[in-house]
């Protein structure tokens, strides 16, 4: 049996009693036979040939998936990490600063605050960072428990935070939301079986009322902010423009 021109295996008779000869038509039959014995192995080799093939091209791609699928997932850690806090999962300072351009960019009515932990240093100071770091976690989730699905707050810095109220310009909102978390962050936190207290001070400014450029809006935010704390803290301050000439630091 042959298949282009290779021999692939034969046809051959052991159980005959006697020598014979093979008509020529008999001989035709069995060379039609053998061919298409010849052509039956060879479809299925090919076939198996095929499938193990494509099996290898499903191996093949399945890893090109898992590779793609797994570049993916980097890709979006890293810009999730580029975007948010790695202690508290909040927004960063980058991500926070690109909504409220493009809610200005908008020309819609927004608050900014500012907030600042008070008394937060001496914990850092008699705990130690661990159990600092723990609290600032919990006193994240407590803020974002005050907050609508479209707001926003965030941490830009060691215990500064800043929220986003879009699409809101009532004053009465933005303090009655201001109160809201001051009311959250001075009960106390238990971490590692440590009761801890801290409160924390507020400033509010709104848009376009206050100012209309990211720059503008921080600036009397953290005027009032510092005027709150001036005030005796665990309080928040809507910006007045008679508060830039008494606004001053004050340590934490």
């Amino acid at each position: 049996m042959q298949v282009d021109g290779r021999l692939i295996g034969f046809v051959g008779f052991d159980d005959t009693e006697q020598e014979r000869q093979f008509s020529e038509t008999e001989q035709a039959f069995l060379r039609l036979a053998a061919d298409n014995f010849a052509a039956t192995l060879a479809r299925r080799q090919q076939y198996l040939q095929e499938q193990a093939a494509r099996r290898q091209l499903e191996e093949v791609n399945q890893q090109l998936q898992q590779a793609l699928a797994q570049r993916e997932h980097i890709q979006q850690r890293m810009q999730y990490l580029a975007q948010h806090d790695a202690l508290t999962g909040l927004p960063n300072r980058t991500l926070f600063a690109e909504s409220l351009q493009y809610e200005l960019d908008k020309a819609q009515p927004c608050v900014l605050m500012f907030l600042d932990l008070d008394h937060f240093k001496p914990v850092n100071d008699t705990y130690g960072h661990a159990i600092g770091d723990v609290l600032l976690q919990q006193a994240a989730a407590r803020m974002q428990a005050c907050l609508r699905p479209t707001d926003m707050v965030a941490r830009i810095g060691g215990d500064e935070f800043v929220v986003l109220l879009p699409h809101t310009q009532q004053v009465e909102w933005a303090t009655h939301m201001a109160e809201q978390i001051c009311q959250q962050l001075v009960q106390p936190f238990v971490v590692d079986d440590h009761t801890l207290r801290i409160s924390c001070s507020i400033g509010i400014a709104l848009s376009p009322q206050h100012g209309s450029t990211e720059i503008e809006l921080s600036k009397h935010a953290d005027a009032a902010m510092y005027h709150a704390k001036r005030s005796g803290r665990g309080r928040w301050q809507l910006y007045s423009s008679a508060l830039m000439a008494t606004a001053m630091s004050v340590d934490c």
